[in-house]
Protein backbone atom coordinates (compact mmCIF):
# COMPACT_ATOMS: atom_id res chain seq x y z
CA UNK A 1 0.00 0.00 0.00
CA UNK A 2 2.88 2.34 0.54
CA UNK A 3 4.48 1.84 -2.87
CA UNK A 4 3.65 4.96 -4.90
CA UNK A 5 3.53 2.90 -8.12
CA UNK A 6 0.29 1.27 -7.00
CA UNK A 7 -3.16 2.64 -6.34
CA UNK A 8 -5.85 0.51 -4.71
CA UNK A 9 -9.57 1.00 -5.36
CA UNK A 10 -12.60 -0.68 -3.85
CA UNK A 11 -15.11 -0.98 -6.65
CA UNK A 12 -18.71 -1.61 -5.64
CA UNK A 13 -20.09 -1.29 -9.17
CA UNK A 14 -20.69 -4.07 -11.74
CA UNK A 15 -18.34 -2.32 -14.18
CA UNK A 16 -15.09 -0.36 -14.29
CA UNK A 17 -16.47 3.01 -15.41
CA UNK A 18 -14.36 4.81 -12.81
CA UNK A 19 -11.32 3.92 -14.96
CA UNK A 20 -10.52 5.71 -18.22
CA UNK A 21 -10.41 3.89 -21.55
CA UNK A 22 -7.06 2.82 -23.05
CA UNK A 23 -5.24 3.26 -19.74
CA UNK A 24 -3.49 -0.04 -18.90
CA UNK A 25 -0.79 -2.12 -20.59
CA UNK A 26 -1.88 -5.29 -18.76
CA UNK A 27 -5.11 -6.40 -17.12
CA UNK A 28 -4.72 -9.50 -14.91
CA UNK A 29 -7.33 -11.31 -12.83
CA UNK A 30 -6.98 -14.59 -10.95
CA UNK A 31 -9.41 -16.35 -8.63
CA UNK A 32 -11.82 -13.42 -8.76
CA UNK A 33 -14.17 -13.62 -11.74
CA UNK A 34 -15.16 -17.15 -10.73
CA UNK A 35 -16.97 -15.73 -7.70
CA UNK A 36 -19.11 -13.37 -9.78
CA UNK A 37 -22.25 -14.47 -11.68
CA UNK A 38 -21.52 -14.76 -15.41
CA UNK A 39 -23.70 -11.79 -16.43
CA UNK A 40 -21.47 -9.50 -14.32
CA UNK A 41 -18.17 -11.29 -15.05
CA UNK A 42 -18.96 -11.01 -18.77
CA UNK A 43 -19.30 -7.23 -18.40
CA UNK A 44 -15.97 -7.09 -16.56
CA UNK A 45 -14.27 -8.92 -19.45
CA UNK A 46 -15.69 -6.32 -21.85
CA UNK A 47 -14.53 -3.58 -19.50
CA UNK A 48 -11.04 -5.13 -19.44
CA UNK A 49 -10.99 -4.55 -23.19
CA UNK A 50 -12.14 -0.96 -22.83
CA UNK A 51 -9.52 0.05 -20.26
CA UNK A 52 -6.67 -1.78 -22.04
CA UNK A 53 -4.29 0.23 -24.22
CA UNK A 54 -3.95 -0.88 -27.85
CA UNK A 55 -1.22 -3.53 -28.01
CA UNK A 56 -1.83 -4.47 -24.37
CA UNK A 57 -2.62 -7.88 -22.92
CA UNK A 58 -5.40 -9.35 -20.78
CA UNK A 59 -4.98 -12.55 -18.77
CA UNK A 60 -7.66 -14.01 -16.52
CA UNK A 61 -8.67 -17.35 -15.08
CA UNK A 62 -12.12 -18.93 -15.00
CA UNK A 63 -13.23 -22.46 -14.16
CA UNK A 64 -15.39 -24.13 -16.81
CA UNK A 65 -16.78 -27.12 -14.93
CA UNK A 66 -16.36 -29.69 -12.21
CA UNK A 67 -14.99 -32.83 -13.85
CA UNK A 68 -16.72 -35.30 -11.53
CA UNK A 69 -20.53 -35.27 -11.26
CA UNK A 70 -20.31 -37.09 -7.92
CA UNK A 71 -18.10 -34.27 -6.59
CA UNK A 72 -20.81 -31.82 -7.63
CA UNK A 73 -23.47 -33.78 -5.75
CA UNK A 74 -21.25 -34.05 -2.63
CA UNK A 75 -20.55 -30.32 -2.66
CA UNK A 76 -24.26 -29.50 -3.02
CA UNK A 77 -25.19 -31.89 -0.16
CA UNK A 78 -22.45 -30.48 2.08
CA UNK A 79 -23.53 -26.91 1.40
CA UNK A 80 -27.22 -27.65 2.13
CA UNK A 81 -26.22 -29.44 5.32
CA UNK A 82 -23.94 -26.64 6.56
CA UNK A 83 -26.41 -23.90 5.57
CA UNK A 84 -29.15 -25.75 7.49
CA UNK A 85 -27.26 -26.07 10.79
CA UNK A 86 -28.99 -24.27 13.68
CA UNK A 87 -27.58 -21.72 16.16
CA UNK A 88 -24.91 -20.36 13.84
CA UNK A 89 -23.08 -23.69 13.68
CA UNK A 90 -22.65 -23.33 9.91
CA UNK A 91 -20.70 -20.12 10.48
CA UNK A 92 -18.59 -21.82 13.15
CA UNK A 93 -17.95 -24.81 10.85
CA UNK A 94 -16.75 -22.53 8.02
CA UNK A 95 -14.57 -20.53 10.39
CA UNK A 96 -12.86 -23.70 11.62
CA UNK A 97 -12.58 -25.40 8.20
CA UNK A 98 -11.75 -22.39 6.00
CA UNK A 99 -10.56 -19.75 8.47
CA UNK A 100 -13.49 -17.48 7.56
CA UNK A 101 -17.21 -17.50 8.18
CA UNK A 102 -18.32 -16.81 4.62
CA UNK A 103 -18.37 -19.25 1.77
CA UNK A 104 -17.84 -17.81 -1.69
CA UNK A 105 -19.94 -19.21 -4.51
CA UNK A 106 -18.04 -20.48 -7.52
CA UNK A 107 -19.56 -20.04 -10.97
CA UNK A 108 -18.49 -22.27 -13.83
CA UNK A 109 -18.50 -20.83 -17.33
CA UNK A 110 -18.02 -22.98 -20.43
CA UNK A 111 -14.85 -22.06 -22.28
CA UNK A 112 -16.78 -21.50 -25.53
CA UNK A 113 -18.90 -18.84 -23.78
CA UNK A 114 -15.81 -17.04 -22.45
CA UNK A 115 -14.06 -17.10 -25.84
CA UNK A 116 -17.22 -15.89 -27.61
CA UNK A 117 -17.54 -12.95 -25.19
CA UNK A 118 -13.87 -12.04 -25.50
CA UNK A 119 -13.93 -12.32 -29.30
CA UNK A 120 -17.08 -10.19 -29.60
CA UNK A 121 -15.59 -7.35 -27.53
CA UNK A 122 -14.63 -4.51 -29.90
CA UNK A 123 -10.88 -4.41 -30.60
CA UNK A 124 -10.14 -7.52 -28.56
CA UNK A 125 -8.54 -10.61 -30.04
CA UNK A 126 -8.52 -13.99 -28.32
CA UNK A 127 -4.98 -15.37 -28.38
CA UNK A 128 -5.09 -18.68 -26.53
CA UNK A 129 -6.14 -20.53 -23.42
CA UNK A 130 -4.00 -22.64 -21.14
CA UNK A 131 -4.80 -25.08 -18.35
CA UNK A 132 -5.14 -23.51 -14.91
CA UNK A 133 -4.59 -25.76 -11.88
CA UNK A 134 -5.29 -23.22 -9.12
CA UNK A 135 -8.70 -24.73 -8.30
CA UNK A 136 -7.39 -28.29 -7.92
CA UNK A 137 -7.80 -31.56 -9.76
CA UNK A 138 -11.62 -31.88 -9.72
CA UNK A 139 -12.04 -28.58 -11.57
CA UNK A 140 -11.48 -27.89 -15.26
CA UNK A 141 -10.19 -24.32 -15.33
CA UNK A 142 -8.52 -22.12 -17.94
CA UNK A 143 -6.30 -19.10 -18.22
CA UNK A 144 -7.40 -16.93 -21.12
CA UNK A 145 -5.02 -14.62 -22.97
CA UNK A 146 -6.28 -11.72 -25.08
CA UNK A 147 -4.83 -8.64 -26.74
CA UNK A 148 -6.17 -5.34 -28.00
CA UNK A 149 -5.45 -4.43 -31.60
CA UNK A 150 -3.33 -1.36 -32.24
Amino acid sequence: REDPRFTFHVNKEPDLRFLESDQFDVVFSIICLQHIPWEIAQEYIREFGRILKPGGFIAFQLPSRLKDSEAIRRAERRRRLVDGLPLGLGTLYRRIKYGRSVNFDVYYTPEETVIETASSTPGIQFLEKDVDVSAGAPVESWFYFLTKSR
